[in-house]
């Protein structure tokens, strides 16, 4: 009818359960709920609305998930239901449809530092959180933003709001962090953290915690890793050495400082110092258990991202011979769950280090693969330069963040990588095969060649994103994938390993640096790893963070012990003797004598099943609150266990500067280092190529005279540019094993056969 106000948007809700089910009160309310939360949600987008319950209604965070399935509790008697909003589907469109209408701007969200709250949300939508797990982002980055500084004493008093057992915020909120969980019916209940006083170290045990589900979780790690965690309290405890070097290094971004000085590892260095002797203590008690290799595993994961790299080979030999003493992978407990665990984190480690990967893990790659062929049942998948699933890339290229020139450098890059597996193929079938066979292939693989000086030359064509759209903001999600293939396509074409720098073979002079990747990501939204370019961001998060191994500075902290099992004695373990590196500037701690503690059994396998209803859940995260409380009860006794001296919340450390030999030291009063500060050796994440030194002329030795006047001042310079090139490839790794961890549980033989195919890659460059 003419002059009639139009009908308003319907909102489609589709629950899956049976038709008795449906009316349940329980999936009736949570139906409600989500239509509710869909009109409120219209409704704050409108600027003409009238409704006050849209401006009332304000989350803590500004940041909004699009394009993600709300999960709803049935009742114990029926299946759980998936309650899908129909109008959510269509976001994806909206945004693809925005973007289709003018390619040339982007969303201001590309501009985001860290991704933080400008991102416009923080979920991928490709990755099912955790529930609540919104809300747990704005808690985190306000735990972060107060955290102290280095200098700083560490209070507690402006966590207490948020972080008080058995507070209004925490038990509404986060529900799911089984370290707070606290229900209405357990409000006069005792509670288990009442009296657990705060740690007298540098270290936060719950804000560690809370970044570890934040950044880290997923519904697939909950269900998968979870109950794997939940064996032990060291298990438990030794996610946190995941999460800990990632805080040191965002905690730089949070505050705005500069990346170049910002080289404390509170976090870390104290969890290292302290994690290790608890897993090594386990050892001895239970042996190669899953809780134990689960340990060892989150330790290796870890270790990647500290200065104190060259444990990485202990760790890796710690668990092979675990392994081994279980009979095999394949007779490891949690449903697969860490098989393929240990299988991608040591693929992972190696390809990052250009080392060979074990053959056990390879096997398994190729095993689950050949099981689970054309089986990627998860779409959209992370697609990228390593993996293509559907026709077209359709759910990376309608991406809003992802721009013409974007997809083409995509298509190049994935072309680029299927044209090395050929030549890698071509070289091992001409070993193998008789002289006709070599010649037919030979035509093959010279037009495989030309096709690659093609990508290679198309590659450098690209211009630098403030040259692609010069009035617009530039497109860093472009930037940092066009550095990273620039870096790919320059060891390909040279048949060189990654970190192997080498001058330009195409005369464009083209010059590309880590840090100058790391630059472009930190400026976009990388907090949910940008969205449907997980997988192209994998892809440039890794090559970037290849390139930035040193095969001799390999870091070796001798405070830092390394895993080591019962039959240590009788294998030799990878890097058992360190790289050379300069004398510690710190004395060694006494050996810990660890304190008896109570031991938790750990519970049978079938509890790594997810819990069929809301009882099952509730007794599930009861347990691991136990176990969660009894491992920072045994985090304390071996804090206390050392002989330190606590002054004022820290340890009295050592005010030694830098390269001189420490010969005593002298407890102040004022907050100082911790005993087991990190020694930066050569941990600069480049290869320096020397040549023989040449005899100066005259004037360049009166050059070298007024150089050697201003030595003081060039070497300071000089150590904060390593300390700038030590924190790129930290950056660079600890953010790619994040996004790895987040997709590995929620599509994980998508990321199977992309690390399988990278590590086929990176072995042809070693030539190996």
């Amino acid at each position: 009818m003419a002059g009639s106000k139009p009908f308003p948007e319907l909102s489609f809700v589709t629950a899956t359960t049976n038709l008795d089910g449906f009316k349940d009160k329980k999936v009736m309310r949570k139906v409600r709920k989500v239509v509710m939360k869909n009109y409120l949600d219209k409704a704050k987008e409108d600027p003409n609305t009238t409704d006050v319950r849209a401006k009332k209604r304000e989350s803590p965070t500004s940041l909004k998930s699009e394009a993600r399935t709300p999960t709803v509790q049935s009742p114990s008697d029926m299946p759980a239901p998936s309650i899908l909003r129909r109008d959510s589907m269509n976001s994806f469109e909206r945004r693809t449809s925005g973007y289709a209408r003018s390619t040339s701007s982007r969303p201001s969200s590309i501009a985001s530092s860290t991704g933080s709250t400008h991102s416009g949300h923080a979920i991928n939508p490709m990755i099912p959180p955790t529930p609540n797990q919104e809300w747990l982002f704005g808690i985190a980055d306000d735990l972060n933003k107060r955290a102290a500084r280095p200098t700083g004493f560490d209070t507690r008093a402006d966590f207490e709001a948020i972080l008080a057992p058995g507070s209004k915020i925490t038990a509404q909120k986060m529900e799911f962090l089984v370290a707070f969980t606290r229900g209405e019916a357990e409000k006069a209940s005792a509670d288990v953290f009442a009296q657990h006083t705060a740690l007298p170290s540098t270290v936060d045990l719950d804000r560690l915690k809370i970044n570890c589900a934040t950044f880290f979780g997923s519904a697939g790690m909950s269900e998968q890793w979870l109950p794997l965690m939940m064996l032990s309290p060291q298990s438990f405890l030794a996610s946190l050495c995941v999460s800990a070097p990632y805080t040191d290094l965002m905690t730089a971004a949070y505050r705005g400082d500069d990346p170049s000085k910002y080289t404390e590892t509170r976090q870390t260095m104290e969890i290292l110092d302290i994690l290790p002797r608890m897993i090594n203590d386990a050892l001895n008690e239970h042996g190669s258990d899953d809780g134990n290799i689960t340990s060892v595993a989150q330790l290796l994961l870890g270790q990647l991202s500290t200065p104190y790299t060259a444990l990485i080979g202990s760790h890796q030999s710690a668990l092979k011979r675990m392994v081994a003493q279980r009979g095999g992978l394949d007779k490891l407990g949690g449903n697969g769950a860490l098989a393929m665990n240990l299988s991608l984190i040591n693929a992972e480690a190696n390809i990052l280090r250009s080392e060979p990967v074990e053959q056990q893990y390879l096997t398994w790659i190729s095993s689950h693969l050949g099981k689970n062929e054309n089986k990627i049942q998860k779409l959209p998948a992370p697609e990228g330069p390593l993996l293509w699933v559907s026709q077209g890339m359709l759910s990376v290229k309608l991406s809003p963040l992802c721009r013409p020139e974007t997809f083409e450098l995509i298509e190049l890059m994935h072309e680029l990588n299927e044209k090395v597996l050929r030549l890698q193929r071509l070289e091992e079938n001409a070993k193998a095969g008789s002289m006709d066979v070599n010649i037919l292939q030979s035509a093959e693989e010279a037009g495989i060649r030309f096709r690659v000086r093609d990508i290679v030359g198309r590659t450098h064509e690209f211009p630098h994103c403030h040259k692609l759209v010069p009035t617009g903001p530039p497109d860093w999600i472009y930037e940092t994938l066009r550095l990273s293939s620039l870096i790919f396509s320059h060891a390909v074409y040279q048949r060189r390993p990654l970190h192997m720098q080498h001058a330009c073979a195409f005369g464009h002079n083209c010059c590309v640096t880590p840090d100058m990747i790391q630059e472009a990501v930190q400026q976009t939204p990388i907090r949910p790893v940008w969205d449907h370019l997980a997988g192209v961001l994998y892809w440039a998060l890794m090559i970037a963070a290849a390139s930035c191994h040193d095969p001799v500075g390999e870091t070796y902290d001798a405070d830092t012990p390394s895993i080591d099992t019962a039959s240590s004695s009788n294998v030799t373990s990878v890097h058992a003797q360190p790289y050379p590196t300069r004398a510690a500037t710190v004395p060694p701690l006494p050996a810990t004598s660890a304190t008896p503690v109570s031991t938790v059994t750990p519970p049978p396998l079938s509890s790594s099943a997810p819990p069929a209803d809301d009882e099952q859940r509730q007794e599930a995260l009861r347990f691991a609150a136990q176990t969660w409380s009894k491992g920072k009860s045994m985090f304390e006794q071996y804090v206390h266990a050392r002989d330190t001296d606590v002054v004022g919340g820290l340890m009295s450390g050592m005010n030694i500067s830098e390269g001189q030999p420490a010969s005593s030291y002298i407890s102040t009063a004022g907050p100082a280092s911790p005993s087991s500060v990190p020694i930066f050796y050569h941990d600069s994440g480049f290869v320096s190529m020397m040549g023989p030194p040449a005899t100066p002329s005259p004037k360049e030795e009166n050059k070298r005279l007024r150089f050697e006047a201003r030595s003081p001042q060039s070497e300071a310079e000089a150590k904060k540019q390593r300390e700038k090139r030590a924190y790129v490839k930290r950056f660079l790794t600890a953010n790619a094993v994040r996004v790895s961890i987040l997709l590995r549980f929620e599509h994980t033989t998508a990321m199977v056969q992309s690390v399988q195919k990278l590590e086929e890659v990176t072995r042809w460059l070693a030539r190996r």
